[in-house]
């Protein structure tokens, strides 16, 4: 989604890189279609400095953080300070983790949402 908001040339943003630790990620082909270089990090142990390199290397201002269950370090985080923001699919606190939509369904909640917040160390 945030791709194909910024191919509107109205948008203020453009995606400068994708970068995911799942070689399997529908992120990766949808990035390829649209021009954005990818990168696989592998994680484990999360190669925090690899991917601080492709971000200064894209000259990344703002990271978005869709789809990625690691947790980020203190250090990668003091360097990134006030620049990830993070998208969680329920209304935080409610339903951390993993599958939160289906904890919602099972939870019977009558409203359900979605949680932006910035990432902190």
């Amino acid at each position: 989604a945030l791709i194909e908001a910024c191919q509107n040339r109205n948008f203020p943003a453009e995606v400068v890189c994708a970068i995911t630790n799942n070689s399997e990620a529908a992120g990766l082909k949808i990035a390829e279609q649209a021009g954005v270089p990818a990168f696989i990090v592998r994680d484990k142990p999360l190669d925090a400095d690899k991917i601080h390199e492709i971000f200064v290397q894209h000259k990344v201002d703002l990271i978005c953080l869709a789809g990625f269950i690691r947790i980020l370090q203190a250090n990668f985080l003091s360097k990134w300070n006030n620049k990830v923001i993070n998208i969680h699919p329920s209304l935080l606190p409610s339903f951390k983790g993993l599958n939160a939509q289906e904890q919602a369904l099972k939870a019977g909640v009558k409203i359900a949402g979605c949680t932006v917040h910035y990432v902190t160390p």
